[in-house]
């Protein structure tokens, strides 16, 4: 799992940002092709979650809920996992991985999953058909959200 900046000609997905709130952006993760993996990240340049102002951490777990529920309604994911960590050289963000059905055969359930998950998803999951999958879901993901708005 690669924990430094990484550049626009490396990232799979440079602009599949998902929701917007007033803090918080929610976008597909730029490095692999899981559909549904998304990033949430403050507008604000922050390194914890002390940081943000109690304003900010209302938003952000509207923001988590809000994708959640896209993420069953519109892509049909049941189960998430949440990964933040606070020794990295980016800003702070939390990953929603979701869990999809050929991860118990990589890395079995539970938090030890993410770099097995990762390593075997950049190897084996960056296709052009996955790639078009993850860009599919994250169109609806917008679409479901732009429809909600105007409700």
């Amino acid at each position: 799992m690669t924990e430094r900046i990484i550049s626009d000609e490396e990232k799979l997905f440079p602009e599949e940002k998902v929701y917007e709130s007033e803090f918080f952006t929610a976008s597909q993760d730029w490095e692999v092709a899981i559909p549904g993996f998304y990033i949430v990240t403050p507008k604000r340049r922050v390194k914890t979650i002390l940081d943000l102002s109690d304003e900010e951490t209302l938003d952000f777990i509207g923001t988590i809920k809000q994708v959640r529920k896209a993420m069953l309604e519109v892509l049909g994911i049941k189960d998430v996992y949440y990964f933040q960590n606070e020794d990295t050289p980016l800003q702070f963000h939390l990953w929603m991985l979701p869990y999809c059905d050929w991860m118990e055969g990589v890395a079995g359930r539970g938090p030890g999953i993410l770099l097995q998950v990762w390593e075997y998803a950049k190897e084996n999951l960056n296709t052009p058909e996955a790639i078009k999958e993850t860009k599919d879901a994250a169109r609806k993901m917008r679409e479901y959200f732009e429809k909600r708005k105007s409700l």
